[in-house]
């Protein structure tokens, strides 16, 4: 008795597929434009924030386009931004603003983000990190953020460190937290948040060390 071949099917991860479908869509020259259109996007939002005092880090583990690629569909260095710096008190340039974080949309691979002494920016501009999925730490030191900002912050499941020093967040604005099952660090100095409060989310967050 033979044996019947079994059928080799291929798989396909999910970005090539949708690769292909935008390729088919629009044809190899609008894929070519479409591609470009992304890079000179992140690109000029790497740009603005640099011009405003910022400090861009880079992925230097992710894959690169080769040469050819990268002359026809531009580079894909901007794609692999992992972490911004915005503390004013490093550079002599102007405070950051809520319109100046719409810049980070751009970078959805973002692991850690600085807003150190950004005392222009309000809970309403954070709305702008809520879409931020792969953020890892994110420093809020000195900033007016109170209880309504968190509600932002609620959705980065993947958030390991998080700083909240000197803001005027409370401690039932705190329970907005606790879904963070990874967090690890939660810096709350100089802020007027009562042992309960701190003892209740602990209890939400074992495994988080709170640092008050």
């Amino acid at each position: 008795m033979t044996t019947q071949p079994k059928r080799r099917w291929f798989q396909f991860s999910l970005r090539t597929l949708l690769v292909l479908m935008t390729v088919l869509c629009l044809g190899p020259g609008g894929y070519v434009a479409y591609e470009q259109g992304k890079t000179r996007e992140k690109q000029g939002a790497v740009t603005a924030i640099e011009n405003l005092g910022g400090y861009v880090f880079y992925d230097d583990k992710a894959p690169a386009r080769s040469g050819l690629t990268r002359l026809i569909l531009g580079d894909d260095k901007f794609a692999n931004v992992n972490g911004v710096d915005f503390n004013p008190l490093k550079t002599e340039n102007r405070q950051i603003t809520d319109a100046d974080l719409r810049h980070l949309k751009m970078f959805p691979r973002l692991n850690h983000l600085v807003l150190k002494n950004c005392r222009q920016i309000t809970d309403a501009g954070l709305a702008d990190l809520s879409g931020l999925a792969n953020l890892h730490y994110l420093y809020l030191n000195d900033s007016p953020i109170t209880d309504a900002g968190l509600v932002h912050l609620a959705g980065l499941t993947n958030l390991e460190e998080l700083s909240l020093t000197h803001t005027q967040v409370t401690g039932p604005g705190l329970v907005q937290l606790s879904g963070l099952s990874e967090l690890h660090f939660l810096y709350l100095y100089s802020t007027r948040i009562p042992l309960d409060d701190i003892e209740e989310i602990q209890k939400a967050l074992p495994r988080c060390c709170i640092n008050r």
